[in-house]
């Protein structure tokens, strides 16, 4: 296996590319090609599913010069097991990283809406790590995104399924 540090819109765009395929905003796409991520406990998991969406943007700087750019809805864990969404935090809050060090919020600025990326893991937690160390929660975007289309009546019915996940 080999590993790297890419940046989240880096990654779609490389697996798009590999997979000669286009990932549309609001589909989630579940990829041929094996990939993993960090965990909480820095045990590597399957990352099973890409999702795009455009989304109103809250960006997070951490007194270490951190700077966390996410959906307003995006959610964060501040100690490895509880998570809040990206809104919710207030300059002060600590947030634990997988390596036990605490980042502190030192500002939170509001933007408009932009493009935004979630990644859906095969965890037990659903945590998973960037490479600053923090520990983000797989979001339940494509059932969020359902239940949208089905409250205005865009869609008659939902049905949820899991995709299989071979563990050779």
């Amino acid at each position: 296996m080999k590993q790297v540090n890419i940046k989240i819109s880096d990654l779609f765009d490389a697996i798009e590319n590999y997979e000669k395929t286009s990932i549309n905003n609001d589909i989630e796409y579940f990829q041929n090609s094996s990939i993993q991520i960090l965990n909480e406990f820095n045990e590597w998991i399957d990352i099973i599913g890409f999702i795009k969406k455009c989304s109103e943007i809250v960006t997070i700087h951490f007194h270490n010069s951190t700077i966390l750019r996410a959906a307003n809805t995006h959610l964060l864990s501040y100690d490895k097991i509880h998570c809040k969404k990206m809104t919710e935090y207030i300059v002060g809050d600590s947030v634990i990283l997988a390596d036990d060090s605490v980042v502190t919020v030192e500002s939170i600025e509001y933007d408009p809406v932009d493009q935004v990326y979630d990644l859906q893991v095969d965890s037990s937690t659903s945590l998973y790590q960037t490479a600053n160390k923090l520990i983000h929660h797989n979001t339940l975007l494509a059932c969020q995104i359902a239940l949208d289309l089905f409250f205005n009546r865009k869609i008659e019915k939902i049905i949820i399924t899991r995709p299989n996940v071979d563990r050779k």
